[in-house]
């Protein structure tokens, strides 16, 4: 929840050379330190970027936010990270694309990178065969240890954003940046990817008691003209008692084989985390770093 915010602008002659926007809001560290966000950056002088950055990090401060999150409008919900590769790309649907300059104004702003995200793809049917075959024994052991994979063919968007809204504080746990949002709000920001979802690749994963225990997502490219469309793959989470049984492998074993029979052109593996568990069940794929993107972060 914000509970204060407020935008800066800097420039030179009535003109504006740069603005950006600070939140005070729930967010917090792994640590539990209060953190404050910085984003909505734009503008076309560095200097003026660095005076309006500099403003936005002082202005935290004196609210108890020493610890500085950008770029982030707010939380991570609304908009997050700059692309730091990849400029050259073509953009996907739900990309955090951002200029060249944002990075570099940052760093010339005392920020330095917190976290790092890669996309990597998967093109054609070959690698996603790879990864299915991989970690087809995990798949094979998901019902021996009573757990089950439900794809979302059969329900409607509303059923699919209360439950995964449910799941979302437990399997995000841990998650860098989380905070929980209410269901309305929740429903706000999910429902523009509605049209997109790919409900024949996209799975709940039911724990023995038949609580949803996980999920995964994967997405059509619907921003990109060309047809057929990419496909795009939200490794999503489980919940901690979830963790640690091979059960991430056995559900990318099952939602990869369900994208290798859609025959996309490609598959977009999108956000992993530099150092995540989840990125070393890639293998060889996870190298690609071609799109890359940051979260930085500096202290007052």
């Amino acid at each position: 929840m914000v509970t204060e915010t407020r935008t800066f602008v800097a420039g030179t002659n009535d003109q504006p050379g740069a603005r950006a926007r600070a939140w005070v809001s729930a967010l917090r560290d792994r640590d539990g330190e209060p953190v404050g966000a910085v984003g909505g950056l734009e503008g076309t002088d560095p200097t003026a970027a660095r005076d309006v950055l500099e403003e936005a990090v002082a202005w935290l401060a004196e609210r108890g936010r020493r610890r500085v999150w950008a770029p982030m409008n707010g939380d991570i919900w609304h908009g997050y990270r700059a692309t730091t590769r990849g400029f050259d790309l073509e953009p996907y649907f739900g990309e955090p694309r951002t200029p060249p300059a944002h990075a570099e104004w940052l760093e010339a702003a005392g920020f330095a990178v917190r976290q790092r995200w890669h996309t990597f793809e998967l093109e054609g049917r070959r690698p996603l065969d790879e990864i299915a075959a991989l970690h087809a024994n995990a798949r094979h052991d998901l019902g021996a240890l009573g757990y089950r994979v439900e794809p979302l063919e059969a329900l409607p968007f509303d059923a699919i954003a209360t439950r995964l809204h449910r799941l979302l504080d437990r399997s995000f746990d841990g998650f860098l940046g989380y905070t929980p949002l209410p269901a309305e709000e929740f429903r706000a920001v999910l429902g523009p990817a509605g049209p997109a979802l790919e409900r024949r690749a996209s799975v709940f994963v039911e724990s023995p008691s038949g609580e949803d225990a996980g999920f995964a997502f994967a997405f059509d490219d619907i921003g990109r003209a060309a047809r057929p469309p990419r496909s795009l793959l939200h490794l999503g989470g489980l919940v901690p008692e979830a963790r640690g049984k091979g059960l991430a492998r056995g559900v990318l074993s099952d939602v990869v084989t369900r994208l290798g029979a859609l025959d996309r052109p490609c598959v977009l593996v999108t956000l992993v985390a530099e150092g995540s568990n989840m990125r070393k069940l890639f293998g060889r794929f996870a190298e690609d770093r071609r799109r890359e993107y940051a979260l930085f972060e500096r202290r007052a």
